[in-house]
C-alpha cells in the first residue's frame, strides 16, 4: 500500500482512496486531491485540535 488511506476532508478510510503516489480520490465522497496535501492535513489535525482556536490579538 502507498501512504495512508484516510481522507482528511470526510474521514473515510479505504486503501482504494490512494490512486497513485501523488493522487488521492475518496471512494466515499469522490473528492480528488493531491496526496501530500491530504497527508499534511491528517498529520496536523490532532495538533490543531489540542491547540484550540487562534488567540485574539491584545488591544
Amino acid at each position: 500500500m502507498i501512504g495512508h488511506p484516510t481522507f482528511s476532508r470526510c474521514g473515510f478510510c479505504d486503501a482504494k482512496n490512494r490512486r497513485s503516489h501523488a493522487g488521492f480520490e475518496c471512494s466515499e465522497c469522490g473528492w480528488t486531491w493531491h496526496a501530500d496535501h491530504n497527508a499534511a492535513r491528517n498529520i496536523a489535525a490532532p495538533g490543531v485540535k489540542n491547540i484550540g482556536p487562534p488567540c485574539q490579538p491584545c488591544l
